[in-house]
């Protein structure tokens, strides 16, 4: 699938990353979205890569709707 998600991340531009799932196939296994949700990581496939918590993750998580807009506000404006 890596030759579909390369052409797939070069048409989406800030490429999003929503949950741990997609986050850890695409930045390896030892991305932690807890730790880093919201924040601009370097990839060598797209400029700017943003990883979320999932909705879904819920208060397990402590992942509510409001951090989830606050952290994708943080991405669009660092996409500029």
């Amino acid at each position: 699938c890596l030759g579909y998600m390369r052409r797939s991340i070069a048409w989406i531009r800030p490429c999003w990353c929503l949950g741990a799932t997609a986050a850890q196939a695409l930045l390896g296994r030892s991305f932690r979205v807890t730790h880093r949700h919201g924040v601009t990581v370097e990839y060598d496939l797209a400029p700017a890569v943003f990883a979320t918590l999932h909705p879904s993750a819920g208060p397990a998580l402590a992942c509510d709707y409001a951090q989830l807009v606050a952290d994708l506000r943080a991405a669009v404006a660092a996409s500029g």
